[in-house]
């Protein structure tokens, strides 16, 4: 069960850090970073009802969406601070954001 679980997490970074550049790039990065974060709720509210049904497919699918719509709108919202910020001011405000305060 762990192997599974950790070849599904995997699976679903690379799919979503592909998907989410390609649909920020043709449809905008706010309102992809809106649309995932949607996503993201619909989701945790799906692996949080998976415990009352006990379905481990619906749990795993749910989990598949939480995980990839959090690196998806993470790494969209990077770029988006990288594009909007001031040039002189990027390597700090990367260093803020990958790292906190």
């Amino acid at each position: 069960m762990e192997t599974s679980t950790y070849y599904i997490a995997i699976y679903q970074v690379v799919v979503a850090a592909m998907s989410a550049g390609f649909l920020s790039d043709r449809f905008g990065r706010r309102r992809v970073a809106i649309a995932l974060s949607i996503v993201h709720v619909c989701a945790s509210f799906l692996t949080f009802g998976a415990k009352f049904v006990g379905s481990l497919q619906l749990y795993l699918a749910a989990r598949f969406f939480v995980g990839g719509s959090v690196h998806a709108v993470w790494a969209t919202m990077f770029v988006h601070c990288m594009e909007t910020s001031v040039k002189s001011k990027r390597a700090l405000i990367t260093c803020i954001v990958c790292y906190g305060k």
